[in-house]
C-alpha cells in the first residue's frame, strides 16, 4: 500500500500512517484483564526483511520502567520473544489475539539475551490519538527516573496524621535536576502531586508530558527524616533532544 505519514513521535518510536484500503479487519487493541508475568505472547514483524515473521515468548514484566532519553522514563512490556531489527512497529500479541503492545527495542544479544521491550498499547493509542489530532507532543522531567510503590508504616502514618497508606518512594534522582535543586532526595516518599494521591510511577508519569511541561507542579513528600514538605517544582522540557536513547536493536 502507499501510505501517508500523519505524524511521528521520535521519542517513543511511534508513527501514524494512513492507507487507502477496503475490507480490512482490524486487530483487537484492548483487553479487559491486566497483563500478567508469564503470559504467552507472539511478536510479529519483518526482521532483516523476512516478512510476517513470528517469535514466541512470555511476558517477563508487564510494566518495566526504562529511561528512554535523558530525563524521561516510561513503561514498557518486557518479553523474551525475539525482537530484532525489523520487528519494531509490529504488534506484540497475547494468546487471545489482542495486540497488547508495539515492538520497539531490545538489548544487543552479545550483552543480554532474550530481553526485548514493547510499548504498551494503551500508551501507543494515547500518542496515536494526539498525532491524529495534531496535538503537540511534549515530554518533561524533574529528574526522577525511577520510584517504587511504598507502604507507609502505620505508626508513622498515625503520628503524622496521614490518611493515605501508600506513596511513591524515589529510587533514582539526578543531582543536577529541578527536583534535586528543590530539596527532594533518594528515599523520600511522594504523597501527592497537585493535591492528588500519587502511589504509582504510572500516575507520576502523567505529570511529565503535555501541558505540565515547562510549568510548575506541587509535590508533597514525606522526607527520609520524617517531615512532610510541599515543594513547587518546574517540569523541564526534554522532548527536543533524543540523546542517550536506550535503543540498541531497532529498525
Amino acid at each position: 500500500f502507499n501510505a501517508e505519514v500523519i505524524g511521528t513521535d521520535p521519542i517513543l518510536d511511534i508513527a501514524v500512517v494512513k492507507i487507502d484500503a477496503d475490507n480490512l479487519k482490524p486487530i483487537k487493541l484492548k483487553r479487559e484483564n491486566p497483563l500478567r508475568t508469564g503470559e504467552l505472547v507472539v511478536a510479529i514483524g519483518n526482521p532483516y526483511g523476512y516478512s510476517s515473521s513470528a517469535t514466541l515468548g512470555i511476558i517477563s514484566s508487564p510494566a518495566r520502567i526504562e529511561n528512554v532519553i535523558k530525563g524521561y522514563s516510561t513503561h514498557y512490556i518486557q518479553t523474551d520473544a525475539s525482537i530484532n531489527s525489523g520487528n519494531s512497529g509490529g504488534p506484540l500479541i497475547d494468546s487471545e489475539g489482542n495486540a497488547i503492545g508495539v515492538n520497539t527495542w531490545s538489548y544487543d544479544p552479545d550483552r543480554l539475551e532474550n530481553m526485548a521491550f514493547a510499548i504498551p498499547m494503551t500508551s501507543a493509542l494515547k500518542v496515536a490519538n494526539k498525532l491524529k489530532n495534531k496535538v503537540e507532543l511534549k515530554y518533561g522531567t524533574i529528574g526522577i527516573f525511577d520510584a517504587i510503590e511504598m507502604k507507609i508504616p502505620q505508626d508513622l502514618a498515625k503520628y503524622l496524621n496521614l490518611k493515605q497508606e501508600k506513596g511513591l518512594q524515589i529510587l533514582d534522582i539526578e543531582n543536577d535536576s529541578s527536583a534535586y535543586d528543590t530539596g527532594l532526595r533518594h528515599y523520600d516518599i511522594i504523597l501527592k502531586i497537585n493535591n492528588k494521591l500519587t502511589d504509582s510511577f504510572y500516575t507520576f508519569l502523567e505529570y511529565m508530558h503535555g501541558d505540565y511541561v515547562e510549568n510548575e507542579i506541587e509535590i508533597e513528600v514525606l522526607t527520609f527524616d520524617g517531615d512532610i514538605e510541599a515543594e513547587h517544582i518546574r517540569v523541564e522540557d526534554c522532548s527536543i533532544s533524543k540523546k542517550n536513547v536506550k535503543v540498541e536493536s531497532v529498525s
